[in-house]
């Protein structure tokens, strides 16, 4: 058999070429294409959201009035902002 890259001569069951290195046959599996990028718009997505909500609250939760409503407006912000982080960590370790 003569190698399609290098032109060498080469055992008829060899699997590679030993002098370049290049595959007799062709792969039976082909690699899958690599993602276009989806996850890191959706994680811009969400951080820009993110600091919507924190922009909001910056400018509305001094202005309420004491007690619980102030106390629920700022756990509202926590948990959002939580809940953004947790998701963000989770598309940037998966696999």
């Amino acid at each position: 058999m003569i190698c399609r890259q290098c032109g060498t001569e080469i055992a008829d069951k060899a699997i590679v070429c030993y002098r370049c290195g290049a595959a007799t046959a062709e792969p039976a599996r082909r690699p899958a294409p690599a993602a276009s990028g989806g996850r890191w718009r959706l994680g811009l997505v969400m951080a820009a959201i993110m600091l919507a909500i924190i922009g909001v609250a910056v400018v509305a939760l001094p202005r309420m009035p004491e007690g619980w409503p102030r106390v629920a407006g700022y756990a509202a912000v926590v948990l959002v902002t939580f809940g953004v982080v947790v998701t963000l960590a989770r598309l940037r370790f998966r696999r």
